[in-house]
């Protein structure tokens, strides 16, 4: 499926995506001012196998209580990329048992002046694996970069991954901080960003 920016604002509700094969996304691809909500998006494959979004300077995104399951590529779940001064939220999803190279369950790239917050979801037995340009695979549920904007991470059950890291966090010049499973993100706050209130089980 795939919804191009009209300049307006676009709604996809109450849809079955399933077992399909894309270049830019198995299942949902949309770009601009888009509401994506109450689909069920499962056992698709592309560059991102579930839900692929791409919004442009002032857009504002929602992707919310969506079933993404089953779903695989280099961004397993979903992949969203913003540019600048877009408010965008990730909420009230679950997110299950997806596969990629970067960002199992979602990777997310925001440009700056805006806002990415990712809230309320359930991530569960999503993985990463292989290498990407020789840069291996992280983020078995969040892959998240921040170029100078405000990324919130906040109340999301996150269990039963498997990879070489957790949750990777890049913001803006701050470098970067991959969780290894070792240690809870409660209370971790780095500049431009703040994770917080996560149920984390290493499985």
């Amino acid at each position: 499926m795939y919804i191009q920016d009209t300049g307006v604002p676009t709604y996809i509700t109450n849809n079955t995506v399933s077992n399909n094969t894309g270049g830019d996304a198995g299942g949902i691809k949309a770009r601009g001012y888009v509401t994506i909500s109450q689909n069920e998006v499962t056992g698709n494959s592309g560059y991102a196998g579930g839900i692929f979004a791409i919004a442009s300077a002032g857009d504002t995104v929602v992707i919310s209580d969506n079933l993404i399951k089953g779903n695989s590529g280099r961004h397993g779940g979903i992949y969203l990329v913003t540019a600048v001064n877009v408010t965008a939220t990730v909420s009230e999803n679950k997110i299950i048992s997806n596969s990629g190279t970067q960002g199992g369950g979602i990777y997310g790239l925001s440009g700056g002046s805006g806002s990415l917050t990712i809230q309320n979801n359930i991530l569960h037995a999503n993985s990463v694996s292989g290498s990407q340009n020789s840069v291996p695979a992280h983020g078995a549920a969040l892959w998240l970069e921040a170029r100078g904007n405000n990324l919130s991470v906040t109340g999301n059950s996150i269990t039963g991954h498997s990879g070489n890291s957790l949750i990777l966090i890049s913001c803006h010049d701050f470098g970067q901080w991959a969780d290894n499973c070792t240690r809870d993100s409660g209370g971790i706050t780095l500049p431009v960003c703040t994770i917080h209130q996560q149920q984390q089980h290493a499985e």
